[in-house]
């Protein structure tokens, strides 16, 4: 930019910056956005962001995205009217494959289903509060990673191709509480592999608001923009602009051909759960004999769920690590903005002190 227009190349850096979308900026390089600093009652912010380097806050799932090439850098973004419109205009409630049935157990495999327990449902609708659950319950889990801290999107992959069941390579384990890694979905490439391979195998859908699922994926980090670069089998095209209508069909038709197959398979039990559903935590317990108290929403992004009672859920580690990070950097500005006010004042008064010295 100084090449072409001539000018200083220390007037070019990032503007607008929302510090937790983008840990791993420099502050001291960019300036952040006026939404976040009034957000945080810190009118300070903007002047000092400070020099402090950064520290890598990141969880599991954003390394791996930053190391793959797949983190996208955008800003969070509410959702906007016409994707607020198409919420509304699609009457979700009304459509069977949005709503989990109370049925599909039988009152005789209550405390008694044949494991390993299977959830076919997608990210970021429940996979978080599944783990927990069954560890809780003291039973073996396995959440996006398999194994010696390989993807169960890897493993289920390579199993199937040395001709083995998906879950062969994978590790035991009583649950599999998310078995892709949000790139290759197992549960949509391999279903048929599972259903045959694991012939006595309990399976599970998670369902939860559309609406609250589509913003929860459009604001971890465009989950919803990366996934429809995936080619992944019926997903959205990544020649349209995200929008909740295609991400919700997406998971009307994959709810539609996993009971379909379940029910052509009557070795297999599916076990359908909302879990946005109060009274949920007292059905897990009737059927799977664990504590309903150890039954309750994890992984939670409170900007997304402001309605949510704090004692009741367990917020996203990672929201805490970096909005702890931003504050203690907002800190450091901060001080460094009073280093640099009285190091300038010091350097005025020793100049008045050599001119009257000097007179």
């Amino acid at each position: 930019m100084e090449d072409i227009f001539g000018i200083k190349k220390s007037c070019w850096g990032h503007t607008n910056v929302n510090p937790i979308i983008h840990p791993d900026v420099n502050q001291s390089e960019v300036v952040l956005s006026k939404a976040f600093r009034r957000k945080n009652g810190d009118d300070d912010v903007e002047t000092q962001p400070g020099s402090a380097a950064d520290d890598d806050k990141d969880d599991q799932q954003t390394h791996r995205a930053r190391e793959n090439g797949d983190y996208e850098s955008h800003a969070t973004e509410e959702n906007t009217p016409s994707q607020s419109s198409d919420i509304n205009n699609n009457d979700y409630s009304s459509r069977a494959c949005f709503k989990a049935r109370n049925d599909t157990v039988p009152a005789s495999l209550y405390h008694n289903l044949p494991k390993p327990f299977i959830n076919l449902g997608f990210p970021k609708m429940g996979t978080s509060s599944l783990h927990a659950f069954f560890e809780c319950g003291g039973l073996k889990s396995r959440h996006y990673k398999c194994g010696n801290k390989t993807a169960c999107g890897v493993c289920t992959k390579e199993s199937v191709e040395a001709g083995l069941p998906p879950l062969s390579l994978c590790g035991k384990a009583d649950m599999y509480a998310q078995i892709d890694n949000a790139k290759y979905f197992p549960q949509i490439e391999l279903l048929e592999e599972f259903v045959h391979g694991h012939p006595n195998a309990t399976f599970f859908l998670t369902f939860r608001s559309m609406e609250k699922w589509y913003r929860s994926l459009s604001q971890w980090f465009k989950l919803d923009v990366r996934l429809k670069n995936y080619n992944i089998t019926g997903s959205p095209s990544k020649e349209t602009k995200s929008n909740p209508k295609e991400f919700s069909d997406w998971y009307c038709k994959h709810v539609e051909r996993v009971r379909d197959i379940v029910a052509q398979n009557p070795s297999h039990t599916l076990v359908e759960i909302d879990i946005e559903d109060p009274g949920m935590g007292q059905r897990m317990e009737d059927i799977f004999g664990i504590k309903k108290s150890c039954w309750g929403q994890t992984n939670v992004n409170p900007d997304i769920h402001p309605e949510l009672n704090a004692s009741e859920v367990q917020f996203n580690p990672m929201y805490y690590r970096l909005k702890k990070g931003v504050k203690q950097k907002t800190a450091n500005g901060r001080q460094m903005k009073a280093m640099k006010k009285k190091t300038a004042n010091g350097r005025q008064i020793s100049h008045k002190k050599r001119q009257r010295q000097n007179n």
